[in-house]
This record gives C-alpha cells, sequence and structure tokens, in this order.
C-alpha cells in the first residue's frame, strides 16, 4: 500500500519527471485513488500480496518472502538487510536503555560493510544504498525489469526503516516487561495495519497516515546510507513510547490493541508510514536523477 501510493503520488504531481511517471505507471499493477486505497486497506491482508505477478507491488513484498538461508553478496542473510539494531555500535553500552543512552552518534556507526558488527546488527543502510545503485543503473542502460525489481526492493527497505523496532536490539520491547511479555514489533506493524484493530480505529490510523504525508519529517542527508541511518536513529527515539504505552494496554500477558492505538502510537505509526511514503518518492527520484544527469 505504501509502495502504491508513493509511485500514486509521483505519478499525478506535475514536477516528478516525465520518464519517471511513464516508468512508475508502468511499474504499478493497479492505480487507485486515495479513496480506493483506504477501502482496499479497510479489508486487506498483507499476506495477500504474494499472489501478484512481477510488478513494482509484488517486489516490494518479496524481500519479505526470502527463506532463512537466501545471502546477500555481504555474506549474511538476506533478512538481515530489513533492519540495524544501533546499540551495537555503541562504544559501551550494547543494550537497549529506556532513557535513549545506547543510541550511538551517527559518527558512531561505520560505513564500511567489513566492520564485524553489521553482520550480528542487521545491513539495512546497505540494502538501500545497493537498491538505489540497482534501480539506478537499470534505469540507465533501459532495463525497465531490473529496475522494477530495485524499485521494489527499494521501497522495502526504505519503509522498514521508518519502523522503531527495526532499529534496536530490544526488538518487541520486551525490556519493557522484564523480557517476557507480548510482542509489541506485532503491534506496532502488522496488527496495527490488519485486522487487528476495528475498522474504526483502523479507519482512524489510514486517515491519520493520509494527513501526515505532508509532514513535516526530521531533515536527513542527501546521501542514501547516511540518511539510512539518521532515519533509523530518528525512528528509536519513538521507543519509550511504544514500550510505555504497551505496558499501558497489558492486561494478564495480553496487549489490547484498541487500547494501544486510542492514544500517542496512533499518531506515532502515521508519521512513520507517511515517512516512509515520502523516503521512497525521495530515493525512486534520486536514482531516476542519477540514471539521467
Amino acid at each position: 500500500m505504501l509502495t502504491e501510493i508513493a509511485a500514486m503520488r509521483l505519478v499525478a504531481d506535475s514536477s516528478t519527471p516525465d520518464g519517471l511517471r511513464s516508468f512508475l505507471s508502468h511499474a504499478l499493477a493497479r492505480s487507485f485513488t486515495i479513496a480506493e486505497e483506504r477501502d482496499y486497506y479497510m479489508v486487506a491482508l498483507l499476506a495477500a500480496e504474494g499472489d501478484r505477478g512481477p510488478t513494482l507491488e509484488w517486489h516490494a513484498t518479496a524481500p519479505d518472502l526470502v527463506g532463512p538461508d537466501a545471502m546477500s553478496r555481504w555474506g549474511v542473510p538476506l533478512k538481515k538487510l530489513h533492519f540495524v539494531d544501533l546499540e551495537l555500535f555503541h562504544p559501551t553500552i550494547h543494550t537497549y536503555q529506556p532513557d535513549l543512552s545506547a543510541l550511538p552518534a551517527l559518527q558512531d556507526v561505520p560505513h564500511d560493510a567489513t566492520d564485524p558488527r553489521w553482520a550480528k546488527a542487521g545491513m539495512v543502510p546497505f540494502g538501500v544504498e545497493d537498491a538505489l545503485g540497482r534501480m539506478t543503473d537499470a534505469l540507465a542502460r533501459g532495463d525497465t525489469v531490473h529496475a522494477i525489481e530495485a524499485a521494489g526492493e527499494l521501497a522495502h527497505y526504505a519503509q522498514d526503516n521508518t519502523q522503531p523496532h527495526h532499529a534496536t536490539v530490544d526488538f518487541r520491547s520486551l525490556s519493557y516487561f522484564g523480557g517476557k511479555g507480548p510482542d509489541v514489533h506485532a503491534a506496532m506493524e502488522s496488527l496495527g495495519s490488519e485486522l487487528g484493530l476495528s475498522p474504526q480505529r483502523r479507519a482512524m490510523v489510514f486517515d491519520a497516515f493520509v494527513a501526515a504525508l505532508d509532514g513535516p519529517f526530521p531533515k536527513v542527508s542527501a546521501d542514501p546510507w547516511t540518511a539510512t541511518v539518521e532515519v533509523a536513529r530518528e525512528s528509536y527515539r519513538c521507543l519509550p513510547t511504544l514500550g510505555e504505552e504497551a505496558v499501558a494496554s497489558t492486561s494478564d500477558g495480553i496487549l489490547d490493541i484498541e487500547r494501544f492505538y486510542a492514544g500517542p502510537v496512533l499518531t506515532l505509526k502515521a508519521h512513520q508510514l507517511a515517512w516512509a511514503v515520502r523516503r521512497t518518492e525521495t530515493l525512486w527520484i534520486s536514482a531516476w536523477n542519477g540514471a539521467h544527469r
């Protein structure tokens, strides 16, 4: 859905280069209005996306469908390209701390894929950088098939990058429950985007997301690798809100998803989804410009 909206927004924007508008129109399996996308969102399950052919939407979901043994060119599993556990790059603190003291400075995160910490931390900055490069190269040589594939993968990794739990070793917020509790990651991600919510609350999430598309968003670098680390660092700052609201919404080990989304989490999720769309747009434009400069 995020990929479709990013593409449709660029196609509708007269400032988008004509060639990129044509490419995205060709790449999409369908073209919805925002109202039609909202109707789809109210009933859709993410798993249904796996039934599509080699379209932009298909390639945006495909990175989640790889097996655990599928390897990246860096010798780590492809599954490691969806996240980065930032604490592992802090000079002294390698566990999540609610006061955010384990959040490393930007300069503590090395742009060096051979640093052994990356194999454990996850490599989403390199996943974004690599997909952007492949999209740029494919566009430059007129290879539409591989450009669509890379554009979908780029969208996937850019969108994963705004999920706060993709930036921490505490990827389920279990530290807020003493190490054992509900899966707050799922509550923030799939349960808050599928049928975990009532129709009324689900509609509220979508409408807040649409309202958030105009920003503002944190300013990040024009360099895709650096920007991905900066997005992860900014998203990381959302973790205390998610952890605290999860504790307040949990009774007898069960997280009440409706209650979880009754306060600031709804606004937070809407903002991160909107930022995911805008990051996707920015990176696609960067690839197009790089291919045609």
